[in-house]
């Protein structure tokens, strides 16, 4: 089938074709004259005529011959266009679509690879969006249906005793605090996609940011019969975000205090080598399988899947950790091996107070 731009690019061709013949035919006329007044009328008429004929007939044969490699040509470069434009369409209405076939190292063929990149990519990102929505759609599901059923429960009589209703209140209570946290990770990532996440910086002492930090925490600790020990060795202050970086601190304690057994123990440290604020959390329990720590700052990516309702948190703190340390300017690692427990360093640029002035500005 004859695309609308073969046929475009092919008429074109044939009219400068055409254009070319005619120019030719008018450059070459005079010439053509003059080897007649040069022949001394020893040419016919007749053989003029046929002189004239045959040239007429080779302009038109080279017409038709040059009207067929238009074509030909019109369609092997409309073609490929053509398959981007299927495939471009198929990818805004969201269906199923080929890869677009390249050859050669032009810049069509340039093109071609660039929306075959764009393509895997689209599928990529609606395969995580759907994998997404339906993790997060569980996490919703689940504390909403401990809510709505024991305080149905509640709210019936069917308790049997105080105790008993105690206890209901507070699964309600727990589960209402999770969902809570779920939105508000929710929220901080999605500021993070939409580009309007930022950070605040002014002076801040670090190791007293992590000290409140570990006293807000420490009844969950205690409650777990786990040790938190604090080795704080960065005076001074620095510029950083400390609402942004407070939450740093608590995600990863608590990351680290949720997988711990008793009398286990957690250490929180600080320090700085050369130009770089240096944030550690450590704690000494099973450590990670290897196959599972490129993936510990994916959303919604837990290690052990079993326990994800019992001791698991929503799994965006990681990612949520990723990208504040980012938007910092600096990177988070992740280390963990048996005897040693895991380990998250995070390591931060020091910035000066000038160029601080800098960014508040």
């Amino acid at each position: 089938m004859t695309s609308k731009l073969s046929v475009k690019i092919s008429l074109t061709m044939i009219l400068l074709i055409a254009l070319i013949l005619v120019g030719l035919f008018i450059a070459l006329y005079p010439l053509f004259s003059e080897i007649m007044a040069a022949s001394n009328g020893n040419v016919t008429n007749e053989m003029l005529s046929y002189m004239k004929v045959l040239f007429f007939l080779a302009g038109i044969g080279a017409l038709f011959i040059a009207a067929g490699f238009s074509l030909l040509l019109g369609q092997r470069i409309a073609k490929p266009l053509l398959d981007m434009e299927a495939v471009t369409s198929s990818m805004v209405e969201g269906r199923e679509y080929p890869l677009v076939s390249v050859r050669g190292n032009d810049e069509l063929a340039k093109l071609g690879t660039g929306i075959n990149r764009l393509a895997q990519h689209l599928k990529f990102l609606e395969s995580t969006r759907q994998e997404f929505l339906s993790h997060i759609a569980h996490e919703l599901r689940t504390p909403l249906s401990y809510i709505r059923g024991y305080s149905q429960v509640i709210s019936e009589g069917l308790v049997e005793n105080e105790a008993e209703q105690q206890n209901y209140l507070k699964i309600i209570h727990e589960e209402s605090i999770r969902l809570s946290q779920l939105i508000e990770d929710l929220f901080t990532l999605a500021q993070s996609d939409a580009g309007e996440m930022s950070v605040h910086t002014e002076a801040v002492d670090i190791d007293e940011l992590i000290s409140t930090t570990i006293d807000h925490l420490l009844p969950q600790a205690t409650a777990q019969h786990v040790y938190v020990t604090k080795k704080l060795s960065a005076p001074g202050t620095f510029h950083v975000d400390p609402i942004r970086l407070r939450q740093v601190v608590v995600n990863l304690l608590d990351n680290a205090l949720r997988y711990m057994e008793p009398e286990g123990e957690v250490v929180i440290e600080s320090n700085v080598y050369a130009d770089r604020l240096m944030i550690s959390v450590q704690n000494s329990g099973e450590p990670i399988p290897s196959k599972d720590i490129p993936h510990l700052f994916d959303r919604l990516y837990r290690v052990e899947k079993s326990r994800a309702r019992q001791s698991g948190g929503s799994g965006l703190g990681l990612a949520i950790v990723k990208q504040i340390v980012e938007l910092h300017g600096g990177t988070v690692t992740v280390t963990s091996t048996v005897g040693t427990g895991t380990r998250f360093v995070i390591l931060l640029p020091l910035r000066d107070e000038a160029k601080a002035r800098d960014d508040r500005a």
